[in-house]
This record gives C-alpha cells, sequence and structure tokens, in this order.
C-alpha cells in the first residue's frame, strides 16, 4: 500500500527498475531496484557462488525457469551471454527433443531450473528413450524445496552434479550450497540475516527454527530493513567440512 514511500528520493528514475516477489508465501509484492549497484553486486555474488561449486559467471548455462518465447520457437541462445533461455510452458513430450538438441548443440555446461521442472524435462526425456548422461556437468535448482530422493533421481538421471541456493526477489539474503552440500552458506556481505522464533526472539541455536528476516546491504531505492520474508530454516549445526565459518540454512 506504501510502497511509493519506501522509494528514495536522491537516485533518477532511470536507474531505477521493478520487480515483483514469485508470491509463494503470498501476494506478489512489487519491489523497486537499483541497475547501477543491485544488478553488477548480484552478478558478483553469483559468481562468487559458482566458483564455490566449479562453475563460472562466462560459462554456457542453460535456464528453464519462467522465459514465454514466441509459440513454435521453444529456445532463444543468447551469444553474447552464454544463456540459452528454454520455454517451460512449452515443454511436452513431442517438444523434448528440442530441447535436448539445444542445449547439445549449443554445448551448454549446466543447467539452472527449479526442481520441479528439472524433473519434468528428466520424465520426459526419459519417456521418449533420451539419454541425458553426460550432456551437463551440473544441475543448479532454485526457487523451491528440493526433497528426499529428487536429488538424487536429478544427479542420475542426468549424470551430473546437483547444488541448490537460497535468495529472492527483494535481493536481502543470498545463501548458496558449497561442494560438501552440507547447508547453504549465508554471504554476510550481500545482507543481514536473523531468524526469529514465533515471539519474535532472534534464534542463535543450531537446530531452532525462525523466521528468515532480512536487512539487504545492495539496494539504496528500496532499502529494506529487517523484512519478513515469511520463509523459515533452521541453522546447521558446527563448521563445514569446506572450511567456510559462515553460517548455514538448513531445513529452509
Amino acid at each position: 500500500e506504501h510502497g511509493e514511500a519506501l522509494l528514495a528520493t536522491n537516485i533518477a528514475p532511470r536507474r531505477q527498475f521493478g520487480g515483483t516477489t514469485g508470491g509463494t508465501s503470498g501476494p506478489p509484492l512489487r519491489v523497486a531496484l537499483d541497475r547501477k549497484v543491485t544488478l553488477p553486486r548480484d552478478r558478483a555474488y553469483a559468481d562468487a557462488f559458482f566458483s564455490r561449486i566449479g562453475l563460472s559467471w562466462r560459462d554456457r548455462i542453460a535456464i528453464l525457469q519462467n522465459d514465454v518465447l514466441p509459440i513454435g520457437r521453444y529456445t532463444d541462445y543468447n551469444i553474447a551471454k552464454r544463456r540459452l533461455r528454454m520455454d517451460p510452458f512449452q515443454l511436452t513430450g513431442d517438444t523434448v527433443n528440442a530441447y535436448v538438441d539445444a542445449m547439445r548443440s549449443s554445448g551448454m555446461r549446466a543447467l539452472h531450473t527449479y526442481p520441479s521442472a528439472a524433473d519434468s524435462l528428466l520424465r520426459l526425456a526419459q519417456s521418449r528413450s533420451i539419454e541425458l548422461g553426460g550432456l551437463l556437468d551440473t544441475v543448479l535448482v532454485t526457487s523451491e524445496n528440493i526433497y528426499p530422493g529428487q536429488r538424487e533421481r536429478i544427479a542420475a538421471g542426468y549424470g551430473a552434479d546437483v547444488y541448490t541456493m537460497y535468495g529472492h526477489s527483494e535481493r536481502l539474503v543470498f545463501a548458496g550450497e558449497c561442494r560438501e552440500r552440507d547447508g547453504y552458506h549465508i554471504y554476510p556481505g550481500y545482507g543481514l540475516v536473523e531468524l526469529l522464533d514465533g515471539r519474535g526472539n532472534v534464534v542463535h541455536e543450531p537446530g531452532v527454527r525462525g523466521e528468515i528476516v532480512g536487512t539487504g546491504f545492495n539496494n539504496p531505492v528500496m532499502p529494506l530493513v529487517r523484512y519478513r520474508t515469511g520463509d523459515h530454516a533452521e541453522y546447521a549445526a558446527g563448521t563445514c567440512a569446506c572450511g567456510c565459518t559462515w553460517p548455514r540454512l538448513v531445513n529452509v
């Protein structure tokens, strides 16, 4: 109701651009972001995360998320960005071969998608006896929970390493797995992360469930302070075997 009142008045409108939340845990919320600050910092953190799982921002990556392409055009490859956009809404048993051929012919190294979409692509390919093993090195699944057995099924079907991360459109929290896959490492420079219990008290102990509350450092256009995400998680116990001492989220 008061979104306009949250906008900074000292930043030119041409530097501002809009996005919306996915609406998973409530009505979609419109968020204003900063082209000059938010986008390049997002890319830097994504590259830092990629490096921890053996990828680079410059790798060829296929994206199967929410791109809508003209009917009959299933994929679109941007040579400069090395990104292959794939339309999930036209993915069927009759079209799946075109998606796999596009990934193979353009030399995709990784697939960035939702767990459910990775499952759908795998199921449809298998229904047409299309082999996916060896096509990709990595499958990065985001924006949804990954359930027991799902990671193993995707890894086996694609013959690839599977990783996941946590983030959202408000750009307050960024956390991702390392090669140990022992929880989501919270990137402390991206934003301040807190967990609050049902009484509003800050959670410090591992294994205690709390709501994820974030204060972002990367959006001067619409700075959000102690924003309640509606998502819940716990802190992981102990230190990850990778040696990183950043706090880790589990059971998101």
